[in-house]
């Protein structure tokens, strides 16, 4: 963050610097093995592993889903992740095209 403190940054400027952290801290995990099944695709995440992944709380992953920031599945009832497209998620830039940030 460039020795500057989140309290001094506008909100958005505030989030922007915490996601490229997150990126940063999960690109390491990124070069682990992904869980596969035996067909060779990946094995879906539950609400509490993706909460779990990206170390925040489900309040905020509903907030994510809600706005479109964290792609999910539904089956059944039930709603799941799969890894790779959350760091896939986390990489693209936030915020619809046309809106001004700090508006």
């Amino acid at each position: 963050m460039e020795n500057q403190f989140l309290f001094q940054m506008k909100a958005e400027e505030a989030i922007e610097a915490i996601a490229r952290r997150v990126v940063e801290l999960l690109s390491v995990s990124r070069q682990e093995q992904k869980p596969t099944l035996e067909n060779g695709k990946e094995d879906p995440i539950n609400t509490d592993e993706a909460c779990a992944l990206l170390r925040i709380t489900s309040v905020t992953l509903l907030n994510w889903r809600k706005r479109g920031m964290i792609p999910y599945h539904r089956k059944g009832g039930r709603i799941y992740f799969y890894r790779s497209e959350i760091l896939e998620s986390l990489e693209k830039p936030w915020g619809r095209p046309g809106r001004r940030r700090g508006c």
